[in-house]
């Protein structure tokens, strides 16, 4: 269970979520539910706080809104991706307009996972444990070796 989870792993990622929407109810019970499940959780409420806090916090999950003012989902996850530091975060990409997973998925093929809101819980939950327990980076040591 991903509250249990000690320790550090060998990446450079920290075992914390980051929540971003730009809706502050959704944000707010989204991070409350996180936290009783024992889980380090910050919360942006828009793209550009969301990537310079992924830059200071290096969250090994992101829970990304697909739809926001100033900077998109969309836009943050390929900042993200563009990072070599931050590329392996895993990202749960969410939208409320998006009608399928599909259509979520075709939108934003380089997040990790896609879910329609209203989020279901335990999905929600699986898809979290999914990016804690990943530790080896997407381009972990093929970007190692091209480092030196």
């Amino acid at each position: 269970h991903a509250a249990n989870r000690s320790g550090r792993s060998g990446t450079h990622l920290e075992d914390r979520v980051i929540v971003v929407d730009d809706n502050p109810e959704l944000l707010g019970a989204l991070a409350h539910m996180l936290k009783s499940e024992g889980l380090r959780v910050d919360t942006a409420a828009d793209g550009l706080s969301a990537l310079k806090l992924c830059r200071q916090l290096r969250p090994r999950v992101v829970i990304l809104d697909l739809y926001m003012p100033h900077m998109s989902g969309l836009e943050v996850l390929e900042a993200l991706r563009e990072d070599p530091d931050l590329s392996s975060m895993y990202v749960i990409m969410l939208s409320g307009m998006a009608g399928e997973r599909s259509e979520l998925a075709s939108l934003a093929p380089t997040a990790d996972e896609h879910l329609i809101k209203p989020v279901n819980a335990d999905r929600l939950a699986e898809a979290i444990e999914k990016g804690l327990a990943r530790r080896e980076p997407r381009a972990g040591l093929l970007g190692r070796l091209e480092r030196g």
